[in-house]
């Protein structure tokens, strides 16, 4: 696909180290913009079928600049497919509260819909929440080679 202007349900390619990468750009947040589920594995050559490809399960959400990483050719639209329903709205993340000196997060926000709530001890299934942050494309692709996960992060 030649086209320029990112919309909802484009699956994007990113080259990495390890191969294509694939990601799906599912939402859009007034504060953080574009949020991508990000898709598993890297591949010598693109999924095929792309449809079927994109029904796996990500690995994490994350918000990414989507339109101008296009523009700029850090990423290529591959695709137009389908949003799977669990990934149409936004989805309950966490952010990071106060960070001390060492770079350690000391508490953090749970973002459900409209709802904030803090908290300075993550459950089980609150570490398992992807990140709400804005990551560039090196971190993307680091974050992908490396086999990163927002449980990795607490």
């Amino acid at each position: 696909m030649k086209r320029k202007k990112p919309k909802l349900g484009d699956v994007l390619e990113i080259p990495t180290p390890r191969g294509f990468a694939y990601f799906q750009y599912v939402n859009r947040d007034p504060l953080y913009g574009a949020l991508i589920r990000v898709l598993p594995g890297c591949f010598v050559k693109r999924p095929q079928p792309v449809s079927d490809f994109v029904l796996k399960p990500e690995t994490f959400f994350t918000f990414f600049p989507v339109s101008a990483a296009v523009n700029q050719g850090i990423v290529a639209i591959v695709a137009n497919e389908p949003i799977p329903e669990a990934a149409r709205k936004m989805p309950v993340m966490r952010a990071a509260g106060g960070i001390d000196k060492g770079g350690k997060v000391l508490n953090w926000w749970i973002l459900e819909d409209e709802r904030k709530s803090m908290t300075s001890d993550l459950s089980e299934e609150q570490k398992h929440l992807s990140i709400a942050e804005i990551v560039n494309d090196t971190l993307l692709v680091q974050r992908i080679v490396e086999g990163w996960s927002p449980s990795n992060r607490i």
